[in-house]
């Protein structure tokens, strides 16, 4: 190979004939391509040998084991792998509904301890609705007391006998895995067990259940109504518009004003309906890069809950998707509010229950006065004597008088 190589670089490096020069040129190349096939074909096994298996005549290749013992590559081998691999899968799933079981009664015991602290937030926060929280989750904590016992007491009956055979099969089948054996009848035995474990876990599953769901009926309206206050108290924390006396949240939630192209925040009182568009104000800039800068909130709708005329779910937007549509009594101009379609549902649910009444009978519980049912009045202007006929919403504290332009209180 060297001697073919420096005649190689021999007729490039010095004046010889130009036959002669392209003779060892073309011998030089065509052996040194021949050289480097054959070393190739030397490494890589003959087309042969590659098409050689198990069904197609010739001796099987061997493979090393995990253990280093010789395995030949056989269908009888692979079908048995695979049979290993799906049963360890299948532990896994037993597994995990085991613990889902545990993990769903440990979920209740945290949910339960921290109720009182959680409606005690609400309260300090003036949010005033749900007054039947307390009752509730007093009466959930005490069918709690009565049924953990013994939910807890069948789970550590049968969970550790579980856990303890499904860890002696794992030990089998990895000893299987390294084992050289072909014996299928082992882990049909193998597989016998773990029905056995996957029928149990579903039992304790099925018993844990039943025993839960009448539970489950007293704790989730609990949560549900949790959820949405806090998130409701979570966003006006932060509001910028001030609290008049006697008025407490509804509902609170992130909305884009589609017709403004604005996120902001709607807000049903039991008194108001407000809006609050949000603008992102720049607090420091380093080489004209934005580094530090926080979002204000500045309320652009606020009405009496009673000059809404109707809140109605519906789509937006191609993109957008569902929203809701807001119209007034006073204005020709309709609200419309990109929020998500749960986010819809909740909205125009508490908009009816704010109209039908049925807000005031809940507050009225923690706000006697609010029980009284208000009659209607004549209202005068304490100025020119004149009547003010028109309607008064619910919500509205003032209004103004047609002929001098005073400012006349309704209640």
């Amino acid at each position: 190979m060297n001697i073919i190589f420096k005649l190689y670089v021999h007729a490039y490096s010095f004046n010889m004939h130009p036959s002669a020069s392209m003779k060892i040129k073309t011998f030089s190349r065509s052996f040194i391509q021949n050289f480097f096939l054959t070393s190739m074909l030397m490494v890589q096994p003959s087309w042969q040998d590659r098409r050689r298996g198990p069904h197609r005549g010739g001796p099987p290749r061997e493979f090393p084991t995990m253990g280093g013992v010789p395995r030949q590559d056989t269908s009888s081998e692979n079908i048995r792998q695979q049979k290993l691999f799906s049963m360890i899968n299948e532990l896994n799933m037993i597994k995990m509904q085991l613990n889902s079981v545990e993990s769903r009664v440990n979920r209740i015991d945290d949910v339960i301890a921290k109720l009182p602290t959680r409606i005690a937030s609400l309260r300090q926060m003036n949010y005033l609705l749900h007054s039947d929280l307390e009752e509730n989750q007093l009466q959930a904590a005490n069918s709690w007391a009565s049924l953990s016992p013994l939910v807890k007491s069948e789970i550590s009956n049968t969970a550790p006998t579980i856990r303890s055979e499904i860890s002696f099969l794992e030990r089998e089948i990895n000893n299987s895995r390294m084992s050289s054996s072909f014996d299928l009848g082992g882990l049909s035995r193998l597989e016998v067990r773990i029905n056995s474990q996957r029928a149990l876990v579903n039992d304790l599953s099925g018993r844990i259940q039943s025993q839960l769901t009448p539970f489950d009926s007293i704790l989730t309206p609990i949560e549900q109504s949790l959820v949405s206050a806090e998130s409701t108290v979570k966003l006006i924390s932060s509001a910028s518009f001030k609290w008049k006396e006697g008025e407490t949240p509804v509902i609170s939630v992130p909305a884009k004003d589609m017709n403004e192209n604005v996120e902001g925040v709607l807000t049903l009182t039991n008194q108001r309906i407000l809006y609050e568009s949000e603008k992102e104000v720049v607090l420091k800039k380093t080489l004209f890069i934005v580094t530090e800068k926080k979002i204000e909130r500045q309320t652009s709708i606020d009405k009496p809950i009673g000059s809404v005329k109707n809140i109605t779910k519906g789509s937006v937007g191609l993109l957008a998707g569902a929203g809701i549509y807001v119209t007034f009594k006073d204005d020709d101009k309709q609200l419309k509010l990109d929020v998500t379609g749960e986010q819809a549902d909740e909205l125009t649910k508490y908009y009816g229950l704010i109209t039908s009444g049925q807000i005031d009978v809940d507050l009225g519980k923690v706000m006697p006065k609010l029980q009284k049912p208000t009659e209607k009045k004549l209202i005068t202007c304490p100025k020119c004597g004149a009547p003010y006929t028109d309607e008064v919403y619910r919500g509205q504290l003032t209004v103004q008088c047609k002929y001098c332009g005073t400012r006349i209180t309704t209640q």
